[in-house]
């Protein structure tokens, strides 16, 4: 029993590890979405970027929102369940690393976007 609480435990500090990196990661990406929004009113003006900007900070929130709901869900399971690391806390682990993923890809591809466009402007 104890090689069981003790796999279970390790298992969760590792999701709970791995789930403090997305959340940093998601709040540098907020950061700069708020650089990307100050650009475009500043220099770019242009109203579908804003609306892009918007979309990505609104996806960023409830991402963030979810992570976290998760990440208290784990403290709590780590602190006070006994119930056995199983194959349905992996599925629903990788369900959320999957989210993150997209999100992220998606991210990347509004970055370079950004990057292009400002490519454009010269001195």
């Amino acid at each position: 029993m104890y090689k069981v609480d003790e796999h279970r435990r390790l298992c969760l500090y590792k999701d709970l590890k791995e789930i403090e990196l997305w959340i940093n990661n998601l709040e540098i990406i907020n950061e700069e979405l708020n650089f990307f929004k100050t650009l475009e009113k500043q220099l770019i003006k242009s109203s579908s970027l804003s609306y892009k900007i918007k979309a990505n900070q609104r996806a960023n929130v409830l991402l963030m929102a979810s992570l976290c709901k998760y990440e208290n869900e784990l403290k709590t399971e780590f602190e006070y369940s006994k119930t056995q690391y199983d194959n349905n806390r992996v599925k629903h682990h990788m369900q959320k690393r999957k989210s993150y993923i997209e999100y992220t890809q998606s991210y990347n591809k509004f970055k370079n976007e950004v990057y292009r466009v400002l490519l454009m402007f010269k001195r």
